[in-house]
């Protein structure tokens, strides 16, 4: 096939000025941006399915043909102008292609909702050019009202995430010439002070433990796994019976930096991996479930991560947490502790950070120094002593 011509699905439909099946629908869904039959191939087919689904739930291009003044019109490539819900999904459908499998479940489940409120708000069915920044604004505001499953507001971030999200949908739309502008250029996202990476007191973390140890000694156990083998929560949750190699001591799992890496599997977390018999079950099992034991979990992989945050909040309120305390600080405090015990060793601040890199799992130098600065591994010894001036 040739990738030098632009590659596109089209199909003809009814023309009543003639009669006959001669009127042509074309898009490539940026299809074109790629060097690769196979990338090309399947945006297109999926695009293809996307097209079929409309067509079969009764959508026409005969029923919502509007001139295109930017775009010259011909009868190879006549300029269609779709309703809101159809342009939305066939974006949602195209740019879906492009994201990991973290963010794509995060991703389809955003723009679910905002297809959702089109569709009950009677917005869906107004074509796609005459959607406004009054209308995403009316999203904007229903979320500020939308409580999460805790019965609290969205975030700030949230909000801003949501923003990204429909962004993204009218950039890529404009781009494909669907629309002539996208009427969300210039809304800004709100100011958010970013959250503090927040480690436990030494005091906090005995208190902790113990009533994990408890109370909750599943919870004990994920939280054990995924800290000393320094992995963010989401990580522990995509972590299956294959991607662990009790006899060569090895895992597998994907990261926010990495697709693929792998880890020294630690005495005490080989333990408890023994202790749970992982090795009797199936490959594609998640290592942690919420039936307590290696499994199938049908949900997202944010969903399970909020399943053990949620676990985790009975432990904060029973004990009277501080509120910025979460399941990751227990993986600052001992990034925190490791610091301090090679700094107490003799070694200099550059030697104790290069041990470190391969144990905490950082790309990076640098990408290592700024997380110590952020649980403020920096806190110098008491320097009072130091003074000429006296109080």
């Amino acid at each position: 096939m040739d990738l030098s011509v632009r590659w596109y699905v089209y199909f003809y439909y009814f023309n009543p000025m003639t009669g006959r099946m001669d009127k042509k629908w074309m898009r490539s869904f940026g299809a074109n941006r790629f060097k690769t039959k196979k990338e090309r191939m399947e945006i297109l087919n999926s695009a293809k399915l996307s097209v079929k689904e409309l067509l079969e739930e009764g959508w026409s291009p005969s029923d919502n043909i509007y001139p295109n003044k930017s775009v010259s019109v011909t009868d190879e490539n006549e300029a269609t102008v779709l309703d809101t819900l159809s342009a939305i999904r066939l974006a949602v459908e195209s740019k879906s292609h492009h994201f990991s499998n973290s963010t794509l479940s995060t991703y389809k489940y955003s723009s679910r909702l905002f297809i959702s409120w089109l569709d009950s708000n009677d917005i869906g069915g107004i074509p796609i050019e005459e959607f406004t920044r009054r209308h995403a604004n009316r999203f904007f505001n229903y979320l500020r009202e939308r409580k999460s499953e805790d019965g609290e507001k969205l975030s700030i971030t949230t909000e801003n995430n949501y923003k990204t999200m429909v962004k993204g949908i009218f950039s890529w739309l404009l781009k494909e010439e669907i629309i002539t502008k996208n009427p969300l250029s210039g809304i800004s996202k709100q100011r958010t002070k970013p959250k503090k990476n927040a480690p436990f007191t030494r005091s906090e973390f005995n208190r902790v433990t113990e009533w994990l140890k408890l109370n909750d000694e599943y919870l004990f156990k994920f939280i054990t796994v995924i800290t000393l083998e320094f992995l963010r929560s989401i990580d522990g949750c995509r972590l299956k019976v294959g991607d662990v190699s009790l006899a060569d001591d090895l895992l597998t799992v994907d990261t926010k930096a990495d697709d693929r890496k792998r880890k020294i599997l630690v005495g005490q977390v080989k333990s408890i991996l023994e202790e749970m018999d992982i090795a009797s079950y199936p490959d594609d099992h998640f290592v942690f479930t919420h039936l307590e034991m290696p499994g199938q979990w049908d949900r997202s992989e944010t969903g399970r991560r909020d399943y053990f945050g949620r676990r985790f909040k009975k432990c904060k309120t029973a004990l009277g947490l501080r509120n910025e305390l979460t399941i990751h600080s227990f993986r600052h405090t001992l990034a925190l502790d490791l610091f301090q015990t090679f700094k107490k060793e003799g070694l200099t601040d550059l030697e104790a950070k290069m041990k470190m890199l391969p144990i905490t799992g950082h790309n990076s130098l640098s990408g290592l120094e700024k997380y110590l600065r952020s649980i403020d591994a920096d806190i110098p010894e008491d320097y009072s002593n130091l003074f000429s001036l006296k109080f």
